[in-house]
């Protein structure tokens, strides 16, 4: 439609002049053709879609939350793994009979368990039935060195009499104590009290020290310091003369 409009509006202007009255219809037909136009182009701006109307954005539809698993109470603590304690852990004690008090005439024995020079095991309930002179001493002791002697020849003496002798020396080395047994002939039995428990649970302040036990494990006399000789056989005497 637009190109026939311009077809004729050209034809209008460049044609040869006319006689005024097919002038006059000319234009009247050119003026109602772009009457016509205008219309057509107002018709088509209405039925066209407005580019100023915003469009709308699309809408999000977002998936249903999950619902979570709720929990009631308290939360389980964290397992804790527990310590196991080996025997050689665990703390035993020197005796499980009684504790440990001062010796005196008339109390039972504190019962213990020490090596020998041998490495032995000997414990003081294995004399049960003799008569036992306990003894604490060091080799480093002068006045265990005095009495040393005199015990050597009463244990020979009284040995047979059922007369036991046992020699605990405290805190000192195996090969030390050894040496000095050999030098002072001493027969009878030495033990070995490297941790000097047994001398603390005899209450020991001061060597040498003699505890007298008889045949039931029950003290009669005790003496620290040095014993002579005659000192120390009216002990024994006193002790083997002990009713059973």
């Amino acid at each position: 439609m637009v190109h026939l409009m311009s077809r004729e509006v050209l034809s209008f202007v460049f044609k040869p002049k006319r006689p005024r009255w097919a002038r006059s219809a000319i234009k009247s037909h050119v003026i109602s053709k772009v009457l016509l136009f205008a219309a057509f182009l107002l018709l088509c701006e209405g039925c066209a879609p407005s580019s100023s109307a915003p469009t709308p954005a699309p809408e999000i539809i977002s998936p249903a939350p999950t619902p979570t698993q709720l929990v009631f109470g308290p939360k389980e603590p964290p397992a804790t793994a527990r310590p196991t304690l080996t025997p050689s852990l665990i703390a035993k004690p020197t005796n499980t009979a009684s504790k440990p008090v001062p010796p005196k005439a008339g109390a039972p024995a504190f019962e213990f368990t020490l090596k020998d020079l041998q490495g032995r095991s000997v414990s003081l309930s294995d004399f049960r039935g003799k008569k036992v002179m306990l003894n604490f001493w060091a080799t480093w002791c002068g006045p265990c060195r005095v009495e040393i002697p005199s015990m050597v020849k009463l244990y020979d003496e009284f040995h047979d009499q059922g007369l036991e002798i046992v020699a605990v020396n405290l805190r000192e080395d195996a090969a030390k104590v050894e040496q000095f047994v050999r030098q002072y002939d001493m027969r009878f039995v030495v033990l070995l009290d490297k941790g000097g428990v047994v001398g603390a649970n005899y209450f020991v302040r001061g060597i040498p020290t003699s505890i007298f036990v008889d045949d039931e494990g029950i003290i009669q006399n005790v003496h620290v310091g040095t014993l002579s000789e005659s000192a120390m056989r009216e002990y024994i005497v006193a002790l083997l003369e002990e009713a059973p």
